[in-house]
């Protein structure tokens, strides 16, 4: 095995600085000021390390199709326990006020971008038409999403099908074979990410804090690491359930 983090390491850096992120949300009232905006500054993170692996997935997966309707499906689930979660919330106990199921989760956005990329690498949608009538399909579901994007809360809006449109077209374009290559590929995600943040209105070092990700991001060696069924879907279910667990929690305490 190479040397550095697998992608397996990096989802699992994502999911401990999710975890953090989540934990300062969801129970925000049993901590200092301090602990809260510390847990989020780490928080920040995780984001553009899943949008990385996102991207990476799509390049490598036999079954693009079948990926999409994972994260979407899994998306669904999310939202639906969050509806869940907030009716036992306001039902039993209205003093504990969060607000998450107003927002769309971020799986939308990773399976939204999903299609916006599909669409990029694809001559044609569908094979039976011609490329002009392709066209005019892939115009059509890029500006259903664009009216989504504009009419729906997102979590994290427009920047995630910024970075990981971004991000592919790094890919695509920047070989990796040297280390002058390898800088300059970190140097334009860097830039990815500091474009996504114009229009961001956090606190200097809250907003900023996402850049720590292209530390862990250097180190990616390009290897999936333990891939067995078990580990796979593991990753998958943990987005749900911690969620469903910090909700409680944070309700019941």
């Amino acid at each position: 095995m190479k040397k550095g983090l697998t992608s397996n390491d990096l989802k699992i850096i994502a999911i401990i600085t999710m975890l953090i992120d989540h934990i300062g949300y969801y129970l925000y009232s049993y901590l200092s000021f301090e602990i809260y905006v510390a847990f989020r500054i780490i928080g920040r993170i995780s984001m553009p390390i899943f949008a990385f692996l996102i991207v990476q997935g799509f390049l490598h997966t036999k079954n693009i199709k079948k990926y999409i309707s994972r994260i979407l499906g899994l998306a669904l689930i999310t939202q639906i326990c969050f509806y869940i979660l907030h009716y036992i919330n306001i039902t039993n106990f209205p003093y504990y006020r969060n607000e998450v199921y107003r927002i769309l989760n971020i799986l939308f956005s990773y399976g939204l971008s999903l299609i916006l990329l599909y669409i990029l690498s694809q001559k044609k949608i569908i094979q039976k038409y011609n490329e002009i009538i392709n066209i005019f399909i892939k115009l059509i579901i890029i500006i259903l999403i664009l009216i989504a994007y504009l009419n729906l809360e997102f979590d994290y809006g427009l920047r995630i099908p910024f970075i990981m449109i971004g991000l592919f077209f790094i890919e695509k374009l920047c070989p990796k074979d040297t280390w002058a290559s390898k800088l300059k590929y970190l140097s334009l995600i860097l830039v990815v990410f500091l474009l996504s943040l114009i229009k961001v209105e956090n606190g200097i070092i809250c907003k900023y804090a996402m850049l720590l990700s292209l530390i862990f991001i250097a180190f990616y060696n390009g290897e999936k690491g333990n891939n067995n069924k078990f580990v796979k879907y593991s990753f998958y279910a943990f987005f749900p359930i911690h969620h469903t667990i910090l909700y409680l929690i944070g309700m019941f305490s």
